[in-house]
């Protein structure tokens, strides 16, 4: 899903995505947030979650680098 968000401040994702699990113990999502140029994407952060951990309602994310380490300051 691509979504431009104008100058990137407090973006907001009203979008509703449905897949079909079949082995939802090994299902994972990950979202991966990118800077969207002329010349490419350049990652900025990721953050991956189990999908049996979703919970459902509102939710802060602590994104992270390409490595998994934790980007301070990053939800």
């Amino acid at each position: 899903m691509d979504l431009n968000t104008g100058c990137g401040d407090n973006p907001v994702f009203d979008e509703s995505l449905e897949f079909q699990i079949n082995l939802p113990e090994l299902a994972v999502l990950r979202f991966v947030v990118l800077d969207d140029d002329y010349i490419g994407d350049e990652f900025i952060a990721q953050y991956t979650i189990p999908f049996e951990c979703l919970q459902p309602g509102y939710r802060h994310v602590p994104l992270q680098s390409l490595a998994g380490e934790p980007l301070p300051h990053a939800t």
